[in-house]
């Protein structure tokens, strides 16, 4: 059995650590920080959770590249774009 995985706690253990998680919350939305949205308690840490956190962070960091390639590329486009519309536009009134 692997001691980090999800199957290390009890269904009990995860409904204990789900009420604790709400009850965190529930007391931090009564705080001028949560009635503000502002330091949100962390969760607990969950077995086998921080791979999927870990998963997710890199996809949002693979895709913000991409993003950041594909923004380059359409402003290389645009740049290229506006010498050969002053050189080939003609005087409109003149």
């Amino acid at each position: 059995m692997d001691p980090d995985g999800a199957a290390a706690w009890s269904l009990e253990a995860h409904l204990a650590t789900l009420t604790v998680d709400a009850l965190h919350v529930l007391a931090w939305q009564n705080t001028e920080d949560g009635t503000k949205g502002r330091n949100k308690p962390k969760p607990i840490p969950r077995p086998g959770v921080k791979e999927a956190r870990e998963e997710k962070a890199r996809r949002i960091r693979h895709s913000a590249g991409e993003w950041q390639k594909r923004r380059a590329a359409r402003r290389a486009a645009l740049e290229a774009r506006k010498p050969r519309a002053a050189e080939g536009a003609s005087p409109a009134h003149t």
